[in-house]
This record gives structure tokens, C-alpha cells and sequence, in this order.
């Protein structure tokens, strides 16, 4: 429609037959902003909203708590994270959340949590094991499917692990000290001295059975 010149204070010029501001007074110490839902002029842009240009309020993006042009969010909604100056409920694939932002995992991490560096998962076929990568696992864990390397337990140095509902440990070699009375796994390693306790008990009992 046709652009008016309105006289009243604070709207400086409006269409419809002086009913929409369309720019607003400026000058002196305040500074006024354009609503154009509403088309008033008002002393600040609401929450959630960002200045364009000719000092026009716009609303952010979705989930957007504060902004400072249309494609690009500073701090999301609580509950959202930013990635890519966009807010997403959940951080994509190969990043982690930082304070609110999604952050791409450390280069060797395939997966990652609490921090860019911790790895869950590796790259390039590594294992991983309390947030580190390794070409093979350590001494005293055993590696899953999944190539994740979980402990042993004690007493023992190398084991297997069954992945499903109910995940089992199966000791193959028992550490220095440690001695299994099966000779084939799965071998309950207990300390060598516990061990001869419990074979010379034994002998005493089979003995006394056959007196």
C-alpha cells in the first residue's frame, strides 16, 4: 500500500492509513525497533528474536534461543544442542556435547563421550579401553565384538567375551601368581598358595572317604 508520514511519536512513517509503522522515529538516546507482526515500534527486540536490517525485529530459527541473523543460532532452547549454528535434540554421529555444543570427536575416536578426546569406538580397526585407543588390547582385558577391550577380572591376563543378553567372561590364561585347577578354559584362576590350600583340603577329604 501507499507510505504515509505520521506526525505522532513513535512511528515515523506507516501504510495502511496510518495503521502499520513502518519505520520509527530515530535520533536522541532512544532507539526504537520495528515489530512487523505487530507493526509497532518498541524500545528492544523481544527473546528470540535478532535485528535486521532497517532495525526490524525477526524471529530465530526453530528451537533457537538467541540468534544474531535467521540461519545462524548462538544458544538453543534447554534441551537442544548446537551444531552448525543449528539446534538439534541430539548431537549427530561422531560428535559429543560440550556445554551445549556439539563437538566433533578427537581424529582417532569413531565414537566419543564426556569430551572430544575419550574414545568409545576407534578408527582404523583399534580397540578402545577406558577411553584410549590401542592396536590390540592390553594385558588383563579381552576384546568383544564390537572391539571394545573389558577387564578380566582378577588373576587373570587373557580372556574372551560373549556379547548378548547376558554378557560372559572366559578366562584363557591366568596372570603370574595365579594358578586354575581346569586345564582348559574357562579357567577360575585364583593365587597359587589359595590354590594348594584348596588341593591339599581336597586330598584330605577324597582320603577320609575312602577310610
Amino acid at each position: 500500500g501507499d507510505v504515509y508520514k505520521r506526525q505522532d511519536y513513535p512511528c515515523s512513517t506507516c501504510q495502511n492509513s496510518f495503521t502499520a509503522c513502518t519505520s520509527c522515529v530515530t535520533g536522541g538516546d532512544t532507539e526504537l525497533f520495528i515489530m512487523p507482526r505487530d507493526f509497532e515500534c518498541i524500545l528492544s527486540c523481544p527473546p528470540k528474536h535478532y535485528i535486521e536490517i532497517n532495525r526490524v525485529c525477526r524471529s530465530c530459527a526453530k528451537n533457537c534461543e538467541a540468534c544474531s541473523f535467521k540461519e545462524g543460532c548462538d544458544v538453543c532452547e534447554a534441551g537442544y544442542k548446537k551444531w552448525n549454528k543449528v539446534c538439534h535434540r541430539n548431537c549427530p554421529f561422531s560428535t559429543v556435547d560440550v556445554d551445549g555444543v556439539c563437538t566433533s570427536c578427537s581424529p582417532k575416536c569413531l565414537l566419543c563421550e564426556a569430551t572430544p578426546s575419550y574414545c568409545t569406538a576407534c578408527k582404523d580397526g583399534k580397540f578402545s579401553y577406558e577411553g584410549e585407543c590401542y592396536d590390540e588390547c592390553i594385558k588383563g582385558t579381552g576384546a568383544t565384538k564390537l572391539k571394545h577391550c573389558l577387564s578380566c577380572g582378577e588373576g587373570c591376563d587373557e580372556c574372551t567375551h560373549s556379547e548378548g543378553q547376558f554378557q560372559t567372561t572366559v578366562c584363557t590364561k591366568c596372570s603370574p601368581g595365579y594358578s586354575a585347577a581346569e586345564t582348559s578354559p574357562p579357567l577360575n584362576c585364583v593365587r597359587s598358595r589359595r590354590l594348594e590350600a584348596y588341593a591339599y583340603v581336597t586330598k584330605e577329604v577324597a582320603d577320609k572317604e575312602k577310610r
